[in-house]
């Protein structure tokens, strides 16, 4: 039902302002199963198609994630599953979640976004703070 109310580009701001990014990033932290990976994924493409979310984006930490699954070894450096790491991936890559994320990535205004609160977000990931 979430993903379907995220389908609806109206629907993007309000949710974002209530705090779906971090609550769907504590859903992957909590479950494992593939399915939900997919769901998620599946979510976080439907919102990352609008660059108005980039401070949200980036303050959630879900970049930081994508990149250090992403990365080789990014994962089980921290002690994570490789299996769920390549679940993640496949959800990703197989949704096309990651080009819309890139797209954000590559706006002007996330670019200064990332400039101003990106390293803080990516050394709380990578310190374990959220």
């Amino acid at each position: 039902a979430l993903c379907n109310l995220l389908y609806d580009a109206a629907n993007h701001a309000a949710m974002v302002q209530q705090g779906i990014l971090e609550t769907l990033t504590a859903v992957l932290e909590r479950e494992r199963a593939p399915e939900v990976a997919r769901i998620v994924a599946r979510a976080f493409a439907n919102l990352s198609g609008s660059a108005e979310h980039a401070d949200r984006f980036l303050s959630s930490g879900l970049v930081a994630a994508v990149i250090a699954l992403a990365e080789p070894g990014g994962a089980e450096g921290r002690g994570g599953d490789p299996d769920v790491q390549r679940t993640a991936l496949g959800a990703f890559g197989y949704l096309s979640a990651l080009p819309p994320v890139g797209q954000v990535l590559m706006g002007a205004r996330f670019v200064a976004t990332a400039s101003r609160i990106g390293a803080e977000a990516a050394a709380a990931w990578a310190g374990g703070e959220r």
